[in-house]
């Protein structure tokens, strides 16, 4: 168990949830607004989402299969901003009536009722890790590049409710970041967003999501950094922190979690399983200002609980139950599991301006061969 405080930032979609909420989100606002036949469909949002993403595609140098360092990759995940910004306008204020008349509580309810109905599932173990976070004292993070934090809360307070495990009143204790509608009816008390620097710039990428981690890190100076992510939005949080996991189910990765596992691998960024984790020295390979010196690993889970079991029981039940784990798995074998081959200095995460491009904020980002 870590022996300093540490901060916990969990993405959403996909990541606490099986999968994207996204379309459920939409429509359960669509429905809830006073005109929704002026609102487009999600069939049209993602229909215009797909060609400006494929429009950026094709324009954007260096491609896919040229891009082989993580500075690159950060490069062109930041470069989507216009993309994911226009879109987000489209479903969210480029109508007259719409969205502007859904009440933040009304997308509260919304969101228990879809969680109720089966609409949104939560992934095994979620609840249980960050009881057990908070338990520890440490500060729990969850950010979106979605919308907005009443659907988010909504959502774990009625999975949670539905689990038995904790009462609605634990999730005072969980901060989240998301985008939201740009309406009086939503900004509800409290606030649905708290005031950093990129609240008027939006949550859209990866370099957005970097920057919750590190303006809550100029608070926070002690805390040491775990992030858990599903997707390319993550990538930047998931090398930054002291430890990144990527959730990859065994019943099958969805698309988003299959690319953020190509680019690591384009990149060199090696992925090993969290039952490989050594408490005694994977922990202690960073300083204690809360910022890594360098990310020497990468992490990959099917699920809370096995991050859970990995890192946050007591030393001795961690090392037996990795032990049978490693014993009983494929990931055991050494073939198995891709040697790390990516080290990134961030040093300048905590403290500085806010970059103009991911580039700039992780600025020595350098390749070392094994």
């Amino acid at each position: 168990m870590p022996p300093i405080p540490t901060l916990l930032l969990v993405d959403f979609d996909s990541t606490l949830t099986t999968h994207s909420t996204l379309p459920t989100l939409y429509n359960v606002a669509r429905r809830l607004s006073s005109h929704p036949q002026s609102l487009p469909t999600w069939s049209y949002l993602s229909s215009t989402y797909l060609r400006d993403y494929n429009a950026h595609v094709s324009k954007y140098r260096p491609q896919k299969q040229d891009r082989s360092t993580l500075a690159q990759e950060l490069e062109w995940l930041n470069s989507l901003r216009p993309v994911e910004a226009a879109s987000y306008e489209r479903a969210t204020t480029n109508q007259r009536h719409g969205l502007a008349s859904v009440t933040a509580e009304q997308i509260y309810r919304g969101a228990r009722e879809a969680v109720k109905a089966g609409d949104v599932q939560m992934r095994k173990g979620w609840s249980r890790l960050l009881t057990k976070s908070v338990e520890l004292k440490w500060k729990v993070v969850v950010v979106s590049v979605s919308w907005s934090e009443r659907f988010i809360r909504g959502c774990m307070v009625a999975a949670a409710e539905e689990e038995g495990t904790v009462s609605a009143n634990f999730f005072d204790r969980v901060e989240v970041y998301a985008n939201e509608v740009t309406s009086r009816h939503m900004r509800a008390e409290p606030p649905a967003t708290k005031p950093l620097n990129y609240k008027d710039r939006g949550i859209f990428t990866a370099g957005d999501k970097l920057a919750v981690m590190r303006d809550t890190l100029e608070v926070e100076t002690s805390l040491r950094t775990m992030y858990v992510g599903d997707s390319a939005a993550d990538l930047a949080c998931l090398v930054a922190a002291d430890v990144g996991i990527c959730i990859r189910p065994d019943d099958g990765q969805g698309s988003e979690q299959s690319d953020l596992a190509e680019i690591l691998n384009r990149v060199g960024v090696g992925c090993q399983w969290v039952r490989k984790f050594n408490q005694d020295n994977d922990w202690s390979r960073t300083d204690h200002t809360g910022v890594s010196s360098k990310s020497e690993k990468a992490w990959f889970a099917k699920d809370f609980d096995e991050i859970l079991e990995s890192f946050l029981a007591d030393n001795e039940s961690i090392k037996r139950s990795n032990s049978v784990a490693i014993r009983n798995s494929a990931y055991g074998s050494p073939a198995k599991v891709r040697p790390f081959a990516k080290m990134v200095n961030v040093a300048q995460l905590n403290g500085n301006p806010r970059p103009s491009s991911m580039q700039n904020s992780l600025p020595q980002c350098k390749t070392t061969l094994p």
